[in-house]
């Protein structure tokens, strides 16, 4: 049976290194993007000003990769996934959240998934962001109001009693080590 984690959290908190250790390490079979995150590299997108298309196209590829997932059978593990998806429309286009959580409720791994949501504490984003190294400033601001979407975001997917919170202040090889074990533990490894 298939089993999903996913990664959530602001910018600079270190989930696409710890993910691409995860699989490196073999802790899990597949490793999965953030898909809004490739779009924006892939397009040099602006990430703060995308409007309500772009925000279903991220859910649709989403589910799209979902669906692979869970027929692949694997324990897998992707980044952002629906709740940080979600709480990207809930700061840029707010309005879109409704159908948005409507969509991502019929994933089919949505009953199976367990989050890990890395908290990166307030300065950290503006300190460590080397994508948006001339914007430091609204680096922090726009992933801060990101970060306080998520709550609600996972709550709004039902995800909450199975999302656990992770301080990443305490440095990459330690949470890594958490992440890890979390992730060992639910997948019976």
């Amino acid at each position: 049976m298939a089993k999903l984690f996913f990664i959530c959290g602001p910018h600079c908190g270190g989930k696409t290194t710890i993910i691409g250790r995860l699989h490196h390490d073999r802790v899990v079979h597949f490793a999965g993007d953030e898909i809004g995150k490739r779009l924006y590299y892939e397009r040099r997108l602006n990430t703060g000003i995308q409007k309500h298309d772009f925000e279903h196209e991220v859910a649709e590829l989403e589910l799209a990769r979902d669906v692979e997932i869970a027929a692949n059978g694997h324990v897998s593990c992707v980044e952002t996934w629906h709740p940080g998806n979600l709480a990207y429309a809930a700061v840029r286009n707010p309005s879109s959240v409704p159908a948005l959580a409507e969509m991502c409720r019929r994933s089919p791994m949505l009953g199976v998934a367990t989050g890990i949501w890395l908290r990166t504490p307030v300065g950290k984003i503006k300190q460590r962001t080397r994508t948006f190294s001339d914007q430091r400033d609204w680096a922090e601001d726009f992933y801060r109001k990101i970060d306080d979407q998520l709550g609600a975001c996972i709550d709004l997917l039902g995800l909450a009693d199975r999302t656990i919170e992770v301080t990443s202040e305490d440095g990459l090889d330690a949470v890594y080590d958490t992440v890890s074990a979390v992730i060992r533990s639910q997948a019976g490894r």
